[in-house]
């Protein structure tokens, strides 16, 4: 874009009594003829003034007509320009960087926007805006294209956005020191999650459980140390619900009481949880009448009844989460003292 300029040929006219030196010269191409001191030429995209028989550098012309004097800068786009005089010619030359229209930044100077690291970069006379790195707004941290860091429980990456800028994208998920890519899944505490992609967070999702060395989900059923358990996965909340029981073979589901036949009586069970485990407890033993009972004793008590001939004792114990260790002991009233160390006494029920 230079132009190199020739002194042409000199003339003195005289007017008025003063000598007043023209300039011989072509303006873009034209027939080369005498310019008044002090008129403007045109040669190419650059302005000559004739000063005292001399072209002297004025200007330089923008493509949309604009005129930038001499050593002037103007920005344009995101570029700074200036109308610079060498030692043959002129030339409209890059010498910055330009922000918002407005700021002008030298080559090699840095800053910071909309949590960008921006650097003025330079390569053969042309200048431009590199976006370099990302901030991390927690700490100001510069995190460098393609590098991570972790920030609460996700990590984020510095990516390309696409429209020349760079964003913090959430690229997996942070779990006890370990990283999680996008859909890894891992087993933890018995329940199986999986890294999610929520808005510009990665998050920790439960999908199911763990039993077995295999995956249960929501509604799956499991048996361990004869304890039923339910998966429950909720968006609030993931447990393995204690719902059942399974006594001798059978599944319960708790609250469920019933009957077991001792032989020369019978006991009361019920499934039972206390909301991490669920047992089946012996609530006590029903005293038999032939085939049916006349009352209920409670584990662990004793009550006095009248057989119809003779006051008698009946008393049920035994390890409450172990009906095979039930007995129903009967004796008369002159033993109580001796046999029901440790038991309660109540009224027979029923």
């Amino acid at each position: 874009m230079g132009l190199l300029f020739v002194l042409l040929v000199l003339f003195t006219i005289p007017v008025d009594g003063e000598d007043l030196k023209q300039c011989w010269a072509s303006e873009n191409g034209g027939p080369a003829r005498f310019w008044p001191n002090g008129e403007i030429i045109f040669k190419d995209e650059f302005l000559f003034q004739c000063f005292d028989g001399n072209l002297e550098p004025y200007g330089c012309r923008l493509s949309n007509g604009e005129i930038l004097f001499l050593n002037e800068q103007l920005i344009v786009d995101d570029k700074v320009v200036k109308c610079t005089y060498f030692e043959y010619y002129i030339d409209l030359v890059e010498v910055g960087c330009a922000i918002d229209g407005i700021t002008v930044i030298e080559g090699g100077k840095s800053w910071i926007k909309d949590g960008v690291y921006y650097i003025c970069n330079e390569s053969r006379g042309h200048y431009h805006i590199s976006p370099s790195a990302c901030v991390l707004k927690e700490s100001d941290e510069m995190i460098r294209i393609g590098e991570t860091v972790n920030i609460h429980n996700y990590t984020l990456q510095c990516q390309p956005s696409g429209d020349g800028k760079l964003k913090l994208v959430s690229t997996g998920c942070l779990n006890n020191g370990k990283r999680y890519k996008i859909g890894d899944q891992w087993t933890e505490d018995g329940f199986v999650f999986y890294c999610k992609k929520k808005s510009n967070e990665c998050v920790k999702k439960c999908v199911g459980c763990s039993w077995d060395n295999k995956t249960l989900y929501n509604g799956d059923r499991f048996t361990k140390d004869k304890c039923v358990f339910e998966c429950v996965i909720r968006p609030e909340r993931h447990i393995q619900d204690p719902v059942g029981c399974l006594f001798n073979g059978i599944e319960k589901v708790v609250g469920c009481m019933w009957k077991e036949n001792m032989g020369s009586f019978r006991t009361e069970l019920t499934c039972a949880s206390d909301g991490e485990k669920s047992e089946v407890i012996v609530n006590g033993c029903h005293y038999p009448q032939g085939e049916y009972d006349l009352f209920f004793i409670p584990s662990e008590s004793y009550a006095i009844f009248n057989d119809g001939q003779r006051q008698m004792v009946a008393a049920c114990r035994g390890n409450k989460n172990d009906v095979s260790t039930f007995q129903l002991e009967t004796f008369t009233v002159d033993e109580l003292p001796f046999r029901t160390k440790g038991l309660t006494q109540v009224e027979p029920q029923g």
